[in-house]
């Protein structure tokens, strides 16, 4: 199993590629999990409060954004405290999406430390075996030759 050091050098790019690859597609499916829950959490609070929010509605900066409330075929705006307790909502939201970051740049890190300590194991071991073969004694015609 020799390699030269380029051949090494190519063979390692191909597994960083390919850890890089399945961290990306680890972390985009966590990001589409955490939006998907994030809808439906919205759309569950929307329909127990009896709001309708329209897609064209989503722009923020806009004191007219005001959901209308469902049923009572006036068409009129929530109240203030209604947009409280939705504020309120997209805090809570918010910590659920920074909950999230943090878990994920831990797992990250705990993925990196145990990395780390594995390899430092095998230099180790390595250090070790090739200190051993050192210090074996040769055998010269029948005598121990350091």
């Amino acid at each position: 199993m020799d390699q030269t050091i380029d051949q090494f050098k190519e063979d390692n790019r191909v597994e960083i590629e390919k850890c890089k690859f399945k961290l990306e597609k680890r972390d985009k499916t966590v990001q589409q999990l955490c939006k998907k829950a994030c809808d439906d959490s919205y759309a569950f609070y929307c329909s127990e409060n009896r709001i309708r929010i329209e897609n064209s509605q989503v722009d923020e900066g806009r004191d007219d954004n005001r959901g209308a409330l469902i049923g009572d075929g006036s068409n009129r705006k929530m109240e203030f405290t209604q947009l409280a307790a939705q504020t309120t909502h997209f805090k809570k939201l918010v910590r659920f999406i920074k909950l999230k970051d943090i878990m994920l740049t831990r797992s990250n890190l705990q993925l990196s430390l145990d990395v780390m300590d594995k390899v430092r194991e095998h230099l180790k071991f390595t250090d070790e075996k090739f200190e051993i073969q050192n210090n074996k004694k040769k055998r010269v015609g029948g005598k121990q030759v350091k």
